[in-house]
Parts: structure tokens; C-alpha cells; sequence
């Protein structure tokens, strides 16, 4: 602010500075939002193997049942 002498040359330096500022958040935010989404599959990626695991388990064990029982 200092830098301007009239008016609108302040008007326009802080245009400039506010846009500056403005994108860098924004970059900031879409870094912010990757890196947020990127730790999210990180952590589901066991759960999931943990869940189809199961699923074939009880697959497995319902075919044996069947099979020994004889209604398969």
C-alpha cells in the first residue's frame, strides 16, 4: 500500500495482492483435498480385502453346510 500514490494504483495493487493470495489458497485447497482423498483409500484398501475375505469365507463355509447336510 505504501507503493501507491493515487487511489486507484492502491485499488489495484491490492487487486493484484488479493488475487494472488486468493489462488494460492486455492491451490493450497486442491492439494489439501487430493491429499484428504488419496489417505481415504488408504485407509478403506484393508477394509475392503477385509470384507471380500469374508464374503468368500462364508461363501465357503455355506457351500460346505450345503454339501454335508446334502440339500446341495
Amino acid at each position: 500500500m505504501a507503493l501507491a500514490r493515487t487511489a486507484p494504483e492502491l485499488i489495484q495493487l491490492q487487486s493484484e495482492f488479493a488475487r494472488t493470495k486468493f489462488t494460492t489458497a486455492i491451490a493450497e485447497y486442491s492439494k489439501l483435498t487430493q491429499s484428504m482423498f488419496q489417505t481415504t483409500i488408504q485407509i478403506f484398501e484393508p477394509l475392503q480385502q477385509q470384507a471380500m475375505t469374508a464374503a468368500q469365507i462364508k461363501d465357503l463355509v455355506k457351500d460346505w453346510i450345503l454339501g454335508v447336510s446334502g440339500l446341495y
